[in-house]
């Protein structure tokens, strides 16, 4: 029981106690009185407690007992040995909790209106304060989920109504008409080749629980023949080649792998306890992740995804002169990502692009470092400078001067432009000079009136012979 103290006359007739701000004092059925002095006030008042009654202090008040007995509850329990004597007249706080083991046994409740109850064992009561006198009460018992019945019947100067009839008393799962509430967002995302598990436990609430979780994959197909093509309990079928399936928990759900990009509308579908349903589309997204080359290492090109995906294919493209072809790795299987997203392509030996005329070789090109190689020395190579409406290209003129291969330097404004000794000895990413023996590059500022941030090519006279923009 809760535990208690009291006051009398004896305790606290001349020894004031301090009743602090919202602390309540109940009197027993002999009533009682005080006097009192409130925080802040000088006159002394006396004020009588009619029996079993209570009362609120609203400041904190230093109060002595001049007749009867004051109790005073404690939040905390205690358990005592008492006299059934020694509960007589005793104040019943809210949420007492009375247990009468045997069939003869009994108690009586007497209220401030002269009203009576008894209660008869064998039985377990519990006292619900109802507040202020209204139409309607509602009360919450800590009962597991079942279906009770109750008699109901007022009292009111100790007059009794007749009890009404059985009523029904339905507790919060048996009420639940309602589907679960679905709070996931409108989006699912995937990436390409990609299998994930959406766990929806988080997202998923309803006070009877939720039995049941499946996805209708294909809004425009009437999978189960109802005549409903928004209904499908697509997920649920072990057969189905949707790509969502049900996973290990009733809220799991095994997306994934996809091998093609898409977007398109799903439907997901939650059932509780009580077979009630609830919905919500979806948008599905296939996404391609996207990968960022770090480093070129003779011919390793290295890098990582933007998100961290292990087996993850990987292809690395080169983009030349508006042709874009694939560079073949070593090995014949597609190159994969780390567990961590990070990837290392080898390129099979590149032997160089062949350029012929009429059938014959006239130059290779370096593939790695853009070198031209004269084989036919009836051709040449020529430099047009940039200029600030172009950049700088590179051509191969036949011996009639005519134009027969060229190619455009584009460096883009985030892009590296220097100057290195060899390129054995260039490292990141970015376009590298490596001068031949007369000639130099001189790299201008931001400043620089003509080509900022781009350089000029110089011979040993140190006159500009080339320019590359950026």
């Amino acid at each position: 029981m809760n535990a208690y103290q009291y006051a009398t006359p004896e305790t606290n007739g001349t020894n004031p106690i301090i009743i602090a701000q919202g602390r309540t004092v109940y009197s027993d059925a002999g009533g009682a009185t005080i006097s009192y002095i409130r925080d802040g006030e000088t006159e002394e008042k006396t004020l009588s407690f009619d029996k079993n009654t209570n009362y609120e202090f609203l400041t904190n008040t230093k109060i002595r007992v001049k007749s009867g007995k004051l109790y005073l509850f404690k939040q905390s329990q205690e358990k005592k040995q008492l006299n059934a004597g020694d509960l007589y007249g005793m104040p019943v706080p809210p949420e007492t909790k009375v247990e009468l083991a045997d069939k003869n046994s009994f108690i009586g409740f007497a209220y401030h209106d002269g009203s009576t109850m008894r209660l008869d064992g064998p039985g377990t009561y519990e006292y619900y304060p109802l507040g202020k006198k209204s139409k309607e009460y509602t009360v919450s018992l800590a009962a597991p989920n079942d279906w009770y019945y109750a008699r109901l019947f007022s009292i009111d100067k100790n007059q009794s109504s007749t009890a009404a009839s059985l009523h029904l008393l339905s507790p919060q799962r048996e009420a639940d008409t309602e589907g679960p509430l679905i709070t996931y967002g409108d989006t699912i995302r995937v990436p390409v080749y990609q299998k994930q598990t959406l766990s929806l436990a988080t997202y998923l609430e309803d006070i009877s629980g939720v039995d049941k979780v499946w996805v209708d994959a294909d809004l425009t197909k009437d999978t189960d023949g109802d005549g409903d093509t928004k209904n499908d309990q697509d997920s649920l079928d072990p057969a189905t080649t949707y790509g969502i399936k049900k996973g290990n928990g009733v809220s799991d759900l095994i997306i994934g792998p996809f091998d093609t990009l898409f977007t398109k509308k799903v439907r997901l579908f939650a059932q509780d306890g009580n077979g009630n349903i609830s919905s919500k589309d979806l948008t599905l997204t296939v996404y391609p992740p996207v990968p960022d080359i770090k480093t070129l290492s003779g011919n390793t090109v290295s890098g990582s995804l933007n998100e961290v995906l292990g087996n993850e294919p990987i292809d690395v493209f080169r983009l030349r002169n508006g042709a874009l072809t694939r560079i073949e790795p070593t090995s014949s299987d597609s190159v994969k990502t780390a567990d961590n997203g990070t990837f290392a392509l080898t390129a099979k030996g590149a032997e160089g692009i062949v350029l012929t005329s009429s059938g014959k070789t006239i130059a290779t090109i370096d593939e790695r470092t853009g070198k031209i190689e004269l084989s036919d020395t009836s051709y040449q190579v020529a430099v047009v400078p940039a200029s600030s409406g172009s950049p700088l290209q590179i051509q191969v003129l036949s011996p009639e001067k005519k134009v027969t291969f060229s190619e455009n330097i584009n460096i883009s404004a985030a892009s590296s432009l220097e100057s290195v000794p060899d390129f054995d000895h260039a490292t990141g990413t970015g376009i590298f000079i490596a001068p031949t023996a007369g000639f130099s590059f001189a790299k201008n500022t931001a400043s620089s009136p003509n080509l900022p941030e781009g350089g000029y090519f110089t011979d040993a006279a140190h006159k500009a012979i080339a320019g590359i923009s950026k």
